[in-house]
C-alpha cells in the first residue's frame, strides 16, 4: 500500500521523461510526474500536434512499494 502523504507531485523535467520513458518526447509537451523516494510512479500531461490536443497519463507500477 502507497502512503500518499509521502507521493510528491511537481512538474516533469526533461531527465523525468527520459527516467520514465527512456528518451525526450518529439514534441514539446507539459506534464507532471508524482513520484515516492526518488521513483516515478505516475506521469501525466499533454501536448498539441496540429489540430488535436493529445493528454496522456501512464504509471509505473513496478516502482510501487508492495
Amino acid at each position: 500500500m502507497i502512503d500518499s502523504a509521502r507521493v510528491e507531485r511537481r512538474p516533469a523535467t526533461r531527465g523525468d521523461m527520459i527516467k520514465a520513458y527512456g528518451d525526450v518526447p518529439a514534441q514539446s509537451v507539459r506534464a507532471w510526474v508524482w513520484e515516492l523516494d526518488g521513483e516515478i510512479l505516475t506521469v501525466a500531461g499533454w501536448y498539441v500536434t496540429p489540430g488535436v490536443a493529445v493528454v496522456f497519463s501512464d504509471m509505473f507500477l513496478d516502482n510501487a512499494p508492495s
